[in-house]
C-alpha cells in the first residue's frame, strides 16, 4: 500500500496526560485516523520518571487503554513518550516501556540544549536494555540546537528519528526534513495528536507534501520502512 498506515506517535488515550480526557473525543480521533487511511496508532503517554514508577504508569496506562472506544478498522498499540533525565537508565523496568513490546523505545529529549549526559542515558538505555531508541519530533530540536548539537543526536548508531507530520508544513522543517531523507536516515513519522480542535490527526498532510517532494523510489523505501518498523 503506498500509504502512511501506522501514526507512531499520539496521544490518544483518554484521561491520562495532556491528550483527551473523555472517551467520546478518543473515538472521533481515531475516526480521523481511519479517514486518512491510517490503520494502526501507537499511544504514546508521556512517562516521567521523577513524576511515577514505571508500575504506576503501566497501571494507568491500561485503565486508559480499557476505557478507549472500539473504532472497527484501526488498532490502537501502546508505547510511551519516554522523558530523558538523570539516571533513566538505571531503571530496570524502562524495557516495559518500548513501542508495542518491540526493541523501539520512543525518547523525548529536555527542552534544553543538548548535554553530554542526554546522550549518556541514550547508550546506556541501549546497550543496557538492547533497544532502539527513536528519537520523539526531531524536527522541534532546531530551535533548540546548534549545528553541532543537530550533528551529535543525528550520528547516534542505530538510532530511529520520529517526525511530527504537521513539519512539512512548514519550510524550515519540511527542508530539514527532507534533507534526513535524502541521506539516508531512518525515519518515522507520528501526528503527535493531542485533540480534535488544535493538534489534530494529521498524517494524510505528510503523505501528500512527501508525495510532492520526493523521488518515487525514495518514498516507495519511506512507506514500506514506515508501515513495517513494528
Amino acid at each position: 500500500m503506498d500509504l502512511l498506515t501506522t501514526d507512531y506517535h499520539t496521544h490518544i488515550l483518554p484521561d491520562i496526560d495532556d491528550g483527551p480526557k473523555y472517551p467520546h473525543d478518543c473515538l472521533q480521533m481515531l475516526e480521523m485516523c481511519k479517514s486518512q487511511g491510517i490503520e494502526r496508532v501507537v499511544a504514546t503517554p508521556h512517562f516521567i520518571a521523577h513524576q511515577e514508577s514505571v508500575e504506576t504508569f503501566l497501571t494507568n496506562r491500561q485503565k486508559a487503554f480499557d476505557a478507549l472506544p472500539n473504532s472497527p478498522g484501526i488498532s490502537v498499540s501502546l508505547g510511551a513518550e519516554v522523558s530523558i533525565e538523570m539516571g533513566l537508565s538505571e531503571n530496570d523496568k524502562v524495557r516495559e516501556l518500548a513501542l508495542a513490546g518491540s526493541k523501539y523505545i520512543l525518547l523525548e529529549l529536555p527542552y534544553s540544549p543538548l548535554k553530554e549526559w542526554m546522550i549518556s542515558e541514550i547508550y546506556n538505555i541501549m546497550y543496557g536494555y538492547r533497544l532502539v531508541p527513536v528519537f520523539a519530533h526531531v524536527d522541534r530540536y532546531l530551535q533548540l540546537y546548534s549545528k553541532d548539537e543537530i550533528h551529535r543526536l543525528l550520528s547516534v548508531r542505530e538510532a530511529v528519528l520520529q517526525i511530527n507530520s504537521g513539519a512539512l508544513n512548514k519550510r524550515r522543517t519540511s527542508k530539514f526534513v527532507i534533507s534526513l531523507i535524502h541521506d539516508g536516515y531512518p525515519i518515522i513519522f507520528g501526528s503527535d495528536t493531542h485533540d480534535t480542535l488544535h493538534r489534530t490527526p494529521n498524517m494524510d498532510t505528510a503523505y501528500k507534501a512527501l508525495r510532492s517532494k520526493l523521488k518515487k523510489n525514495e518514498l516507495e523505501g519511506l512507506v514500506e520502512f514506515n508501515n513495517n518498523l513494528i
